[in-house]
């Protein structure tokens, strides 16, 4: 009898150890972006999830193609898109309200994918994931960033706070004799300053698109800082022009992704594009990016969005004639949006 219940108390600490690091949260990829799986509980709203990862209520169901006034059927499966609004690339010691994020190294992956995704420079995701050099494997867990979480939006078993050890893959073990780097699990937020952070962060988005190609040669990291100059080119039309100047050479853009739709542009000249933004004053600069074509046009804001149906869960409308340089055929389509 003794022996029975023995066995069964193992049995339990050995599931509930299993169901720690089940809660640790993993993203996939999803067009060319961090997204997060998620379960709903019973009878989650829309403005709930929305609020429980700060993801604006109208894109959550946008890119699950629902009622945004709805709720989700009870533990069904979501996407939790991961953007501007809710991704953290540093974060302050006494933040309480965000959790880390992982990923499962794939065949088709490497470091500069990941680090690209998560806009950073392969440098700062080597610092994160303790990388002696840009090798990663098939199968091990990378930080990769930190999500906003409000723990008070709801009763969800989601993890709402790490201790040190907890900060890395729950399953760095497993990789320690692929690397040296996975004896010590990542820490983040005690690796270097959020100074430094932030420096290693504008620095990468300071990079020209050849830079970009080419990061993964091993090269000291000043390189990667002194070619912006490159954009202050007599060649570029006056939008993409002004944007530089209003963001700061695209340092201090902020990005949005959702539904971008298009009005009748009738008259306007080929490559002249203009926008409507709720949130955005006349003049401002929009960039729009398709990562499906890998395709960018620039535009002017002329005003707010109609209060129409056919610009319904859209954060911005553009205008037709970017449509053909935009690579689309659609009346709107999803795109990264990025203005000052």
């Amino acid at each position: 009898m003794f022996r029975i219940l023995s066995a069964a108390f193992l049995c339990l600490c050995f599931f509930s150890a299993s169901a720690q690091d089940d809660d640790s949260l993993f993203v996939s990829i999803k067009s060319k972006s961090w997204v997060l799986p998620y379960t709903t509980g019973n009878n989650e709203t829309v403005f709930a999830v929305a609020r429980r990862f700060h993801v604006p209520p109208a894109v959550l169901a946008s890119i699950n193609n629902v009622d945004a006034k709805g709720s989700f059927p009870s533990h069904s499966h979501i996407t939790v898109p991961i953007a501007a609004y809710n991704f953290l690339r540093e974060k302050g010691y006494d933040m309480t309200d965000a959790l880390p994020l992982y990923y499962v190294v794939t065949e088709n992956d490497d470091l500069q994918r990941i680090s690209h995704l998560s806009g950073v420079s392969q440098q700062v995701m080597e610092r994160w994931n303790r990388l002696p050099d840009n090798n990663i494997y098939i199968g091990s867990h990378m930080f990769i960033g930190w999500i906003l979480y409000d723990a008070t939006s709801g009763t969800r078993g989601v993890i709402t706070s790490y201790d040190d050890d907890r900060r890395a893959s729950p399953q760095a073990k497993t990789n320690r004799s692929l690397a040296e780097s996975t004896n010590r699990k990542p820490n983040p937020e005690l690796e270097w300053s959020a100074a430094e952070q932030r420096q290693d962060s504008r620095a990468h988005v300071q990079m020209a698109p050849e830079e970009k190609q080419n990061s993964n040669e091993s090269k000291p990291w000043h390189d990667t800082v002194i070619v912006i100059k490159k954009k202050q080119d007599t060649t570029l039309n006056p939008f993409e022009q002004l944007y530089l100047t209003q963001t700061g050479n695209g340092v201090n853009a902020t990005v949005e992704k959702g539904s971008v739709a298009f009005f009748n542009s009738a008259g306007t000249a080929q490559h002249v594009y203009y926008a409507m933004h709720n949130e955005l004053e006349r003049g401002v600069i929009l960039k729009v990016y398709n990562p499906g074509d890998n395709k960018t046009v620039y535009a002017k804001v002329i005003g707010p969005l109609p209060a129409t149906k056919q610009y319904y869960n859209c954060i911005m409308a553009l205008s037709s004639n970017a449509k053909e340089e935009l690579g689309l055929k659609e009346d709107k389509a999803w795109c990264e949006v990025s203005h000052r």
